[in-house]
């Protein structure tokens, strides 16, 4: 998708009128900063096959995830979220704010920070 936005700002620039020249040229500098910005503040999709994977494997390599003898999991220590944890998390907040009569949109942008972080 940024390929086909930048083929697209690279059109712009090459538009012909002379009056668009310099106002062409300045929104096709805008868009490019405004692309590479964006995929600073991309999230990763913690929900993937090899996103859990490295979670679980950073897990199995951290000793504070274990108890004293090494054998069992510390259930003190957190575990990644996952498909089935995200959609408990957000059935529980579409309870909350139907039971209160909030705005349903508050669920969304539960669900954006919880994806965040």
């Amino acid at each position: 998708p940024v390929e086909v936005l930048f083929s697209i700002v690279e059109e712009f620039r090459n538009m012909p009128s002379p009056q668009t020249i310099v106002a062409t040229e300045e929104v096709c500098e805008r868009l490019k900063v405004m692309i590479r910005q964006e995929i600073d503040y991309m999230i990763p999709d913690y929900l993937t096959p090899a996103w859990q994977a490295g979670l679980a494997a950073a897990e199995v390599s951290d000793p504070s995830t274990t108890d004293n003898n090494g054998d069992e999991p510390n259930p003190s220590s957190s575990e990644p979220i996952n498909v089935l944890w995200r959609d408990k998390i957000c059935e529980w907040c579409y309870n909350l704010v139907d039971h209160y009569e909030l705005a349903r949109e508050s669920v969304s942008v539960a669900m954006n920070i919880v994806d965040r972080y």
